[in-house]
C-alpha cells in the first residue's frame, strides 16, 4: 500500500504554534531547539506526543518528546487538516481559519 501525502494546502505553522506559544510565555519562554519535554514538562509533552501519533499520516512522524513542541504541534495540525470531518475533538484547537 502506498501512502500519498497531500501538500496542496499551506501548513499552518503560526496557527499550530499558538497554543504552545501562549504556554511558553506563561512559563517564562523556551528556545525553539529545546526538547518539548524540557520546555513544557513530561506530562504536557506526553499529551502532545499522544495527539501527534493519533493523527499523523507519516510513516516516521516527528511525534517524539525529544523534538521541539512546535514541530510536534505542526504535525498535529497537518494531520488534523488531512482528517477533516473524521478528526478527533482536540483538532479544533489546531485548525487554521
Amino acid at each position: 500500500m502506498t501512502t500519498i501525502i497531500r501538500r496542496d494546502r499551506p501548513r499552518p505553522a503560526v496557527a499550530a504554534a499558538l497554543p504552545l506559544t501562549l504556554l511558553l510565555v506563561a512559563a517564562g519562554g523556551a528556545t525553539a531547539e529545546e526538547s518539548c519535554r524540557a520546555s513544557v514538562g513530561p506530562s504536557r509533552a506526553a499529551a502532545l506526543v499522544a495527539r501527534c501519533v493519533a493523527v499523523s499520516p507519516a510513516t516516521r512522524p516527528p511525534c517524539n518528546a525529544s523534538n521541539p513542541c512546535a514541530l510536534i504541534e505542526e504535525e498535529i495540525a497537518r494531520g488534523c487538516d488531512d482528517l477533516d470531518e473524521e478528526a478527533p475533538d482536540f483538532c479544533l484547537a489546531y485548525r487554521h481559519r
